[in-house]
């Protein structure tokens, strides 16, 4: 088996997860603005060039403002998701929605023999010192 530098694997998934990551941010941020203009066009009666005598009524539009949200609400809900995905591959946070065992501002658990998330005090990750839980169990 080749060995490799630890440096060369560390940055080159690294550096194409970031891209990976910027372009799914630029995704959804398109499809946000896609669903926003769903939206507005709806609005407006659709794509046909109409006088002003031929504009469409307040009635007509807001039923066609109705009718196109739900669309145009999917359409910008999956482009946050996709954008927030972008988000979290760039900075190199894993991409998956698990949580650790432990309380996530807290170094170590009861696991690894500091103090767990019930019963307060331990230290957050720049080391001072959290406050003791105030509630009684009773």
């Amino acid at each position: 088996m080749p060995v490799t530098s630890p440096a060369v694997t560390d940055t080159t998934p690294s550096r194409l997860r970031r891209r990976v990551g910027a372009g799914l941010i630029a995704v959804g941020l398109a499809m946000i603005v896609w669903a926003v203009l769903q939206v507005a066009n709806a609005s407006q009666g659709g794509r046909t060039r109409r006088t002003f005598a031929e504009r469409i009524g307040y009635d007509e539009a807001k039923q066609n403002v109705h009718r196109s949200f739900p669309g145009g609400l999917v359409r910008g809900l999956a482009g946050l998701a996709v954008a927030m995905l972008g988000a979290r591959l760039r900075r190199g946070a894993p991409a998956r929605g698990v949580l650790p065992a432990s309380s996530p501002n807290k170094v170590g658990g009861a696991d690894a023999g500091g103090a767990d998330a019930g019963s307060g005090g331990g230290q957050d990750r720049r080391g001072s010192t959290l406050p003791a839980s105030t509630e009684k169990n009773s």
